[in-house]
C-alpha cells in the first residue's frame, strides 16, 4: 500500500468515527483528506448515513473529497423484484 494511505475498519453502528479517527495516529485533521466509503451505505440506515455525511463534513479539511458507492434501496429492499423492474 502507498505510504500515505491508511485503511481503518471500523463498526459504524458501534463506534462513532470521529472516536475511532481520534485514536488513528496518521490522520491529520487540517489535511486534505481522501474519504472511501465503497460498498457501506447501503447497509446503514439513513440517520446513520446522515450522521457520516455531517461528521466528514466537519472533520475534513479544504480539498478533502467523500468518494461513495451507492445502490437503490429497492434493489437491498427486494431483490428478486427490482430486477423485473
Amino acid at each position: 500500500l502507498p505510504e500515505n494511505l491508511t485503511l481503518l475498519p471500523a463498526d459504524l453502528s458501534r463506534d462513532p468515527l470521529e472516536a475511532i479517527l481520534r485514536f488513528s495516529p496518521r490522520f491529520e485533521a487540517g489535511a486534505p483528506t481522501l474519504w472511501l466509503a465503497e460498498g457501506l451505505l447501503m447497509y446503514l440506515p439513513p440517520h446513520e448515513v446522515d450522521t457520516l455525511f455531517r461528521t466528514l463534513h466537519g472533520l475534513g479539511a479544504p480539498g478533502s473529497t467523500f468518494v461513495f458507492t451507492v445502490i437503490d434501496r429497492a434493489v437491498v429492499d427486494d431483490p428478486e423484484g427490482s430486477i423485473h423492474a
